[in-house]
């Protein structure tokens, strides 16, 4: 493509070893089996993680020792499976996770819900999307089982433009559609402002507020109802520190301010939970491991020797990364494969002219959410460019459904997911040569597209599913009850 590129996310190139402190502990065994257990040293982040690892409900597989020394030259955690010693290398969370616990299946009911009985639970969000509607119809059967009530509100109905959002309507939870007011700050995806949220939650009376975001709009004015009121108040983000948005001083000056305000977080992944904690590093923070329902693996009768690749994404900029895959494939012009790329929006026009010169080259456009799955679902390879993505639940998809993926660092579910040359690619640059042999490398080898594949799936399967979302949203949620602070 001819537009100039924007600059990369400031994501480090190459591993680094990650400190193990007492809240990466926590946040590592609510993701591991139950035979794992920890040993943290005493430090100054014990006490939060503790009543974080109540929510989650491993405390008892937590053993505190007082620190030696200063503790400035050991690691303050230490974990073991079945009484032995696990040793970790360094890298990411993902890597360490695999270290330790491989892909051993963890449960997906922890914790004890009856101490949210009774709780009337109001979650403030955008709009209905159709990886959200499982997680809800989630939370309300839980929370029902105790006789507590979920209310959703949303602040729009899922936009026309982008119909990759589109699922089931609501039905199984009790929610509400606000009238919200969009502000012309941007050119693409205005904030919603609701024009009457402190009496429709007055009109609820929940004893829980989650709001997602850390917009003053919203989780601001939710935060200050809940401080009137009396009750608890919670945020629910997914912002990273090499977001965009999270830089400039003003900025984190009011995400600071609001979060003085609440009470407890539920945040998409480790990289989420490290930004809170730079702004808020009193807030008890649970994962709520961001997932969706994973669509199902349409499987051949053998391996194609010719394998199709795909690439989701929001066509809004060139955020998604999508020109490097078509520049990757100009520089393998005999390699056997099939390309074809998802997503809707301004750029579209200018990528379907970029690859009309490549037979090999499909763009399907925007496609609504269950044509996405499905093209997903006969695919072999996904491709994940992005130079910037909160999360990218499309990379959970895929991994679910058993896709080797190629990806970069820039991407909040990589930290959570990924363990490089175990169960994807990892490519560190968004140069074509680089993407052109990540490329060729899976296209050549069978073998290793159905290895990667299968450790992808088995990874999600073991402690990223849908079920698996909803226990640690139910975690969050437990945080706010006043007597568990």
């Amino acid at each position: 493509m001819s537009a100039p590129r924007p600059a990369e996310a400031s994501l480090p190139s190459t591993d680094a070893e990650i400190p193990i402190s007492a809240d990466l502990a926590v946040h590592a065994l609510a993701q591991l089996p139950d035979s794992v257990n920890v040993e943290i040293a005493s430090s100054d982040d014990v006490a939060r993680a503790m009543v974080v690892a109540r929510a989650y409900g491993v405390d008892n597989r937590i053993d505190v020792r007082l620190s030696a020394g200063d503790g400035k030259h050991r690691p303050s955690a230490r974990f073991s499976l079945d009484g032995v010693a696990r040793p970790y290398g360094p890298g990411s969370f993902a890597s360490l996770l695999h270290d330790i616990g491989s892909t051993t299946p963890t449960p997906t009911r922890r914790g004890d819900d009856r101490v949210l009985a009774g709780a009337r639970i109001a979650v403030i969000t955008n709009q209905p999307a159709h990886y959200r509607i499982p997680l809800f119809n989630g939370l309300a059967e839980r929370l029902g089982a105790v006789d507590a009530s979920l209310r959703v509100y949303f602040l729009e109905r899922t936009p026309t433009a982008r119909p990759w959002l589109e699922g089931q309507r609501p039905a199984a939870f009790d929610h509400e559609y606000l009238s919200s007011v969009a502000l012309p700050v941007r050119r693409h995806r205005r904030p919603s402002v609701p024009s009457r949220l402190g009496s429709e939650l007055a009109g609820f009376q929940p004893t829980i507020i989650l709001a997602a975001g850390l917009s003053p709009f919203v989780a601001g004015r939710a935060a200050r109802f809940a401080r009137n009121a009396g009750v608890s108040i919670g945020v629910w983000s997914g912002e990273i520190g090499q977001a965009p948005t999270a830089r400039g001083r003003v900025r984190r000056a009011v995400r600071r301010q609001i979060l003085c305000g609440v009470d407890f977080a539920i945040v998409y992944g480790w990289k989420s939970a490290q930004y809170l904690h730079q702004l808020a590093p009193s807030l008890p923070v649970v994962i709520g491991r961001n997932s969706s329902s994973i669509p199902a693996r349409i499987l051949g009768s053998r391996i194609p020797l010719q394998p199709t690749l795909v690439a989701v994404g929001d066509l809004a900029s060139n955020r998604k990364g999508m020109d490097v895959l078509i520049d990757a494939l100009s520089l393998t012009p005999h390699l056997q494969c099939e390309l074809r790329l998802i997503g809707g929006g301004r750029l579209l026009p200018e990528l379907a002219a970029s690859a009309r010169t490549d037979p090999r080259v499909t763009v399907l456009g925007p496609l609504g959410a269950a044509e996405t799955r499905a093209e997903m679902s006969r695919s072999d390879v996904y491709l994940f460019p992005t130079r910037f993505d909160l999360f990218g639940l499309s990379l959970v998809e895929a991994m679910g459904c058993g896709l080797a993926s190629v990806v970069t660092r820039c991407s909040g579910a990589v930290e959570d997911l990924c363990a490089p040359d175990v169960n994807c690619l990892r490519v560190d640059s968004h140069e074509p040569e680089e993407w052109a042999g990540a490329i060729t490398r899976l296209s050549d080898h069978a073998g290793l597209r159905a290895s990667l594949g299968h450790d992808a799936a088995a990874t999600v399967a073991a402690r990223w599913t849908m079920d698996h979302a909803v226990d640690a949203m139910m975690a969050g949620l437990r945080l706010g009850v006043k007597p568990t602070r």
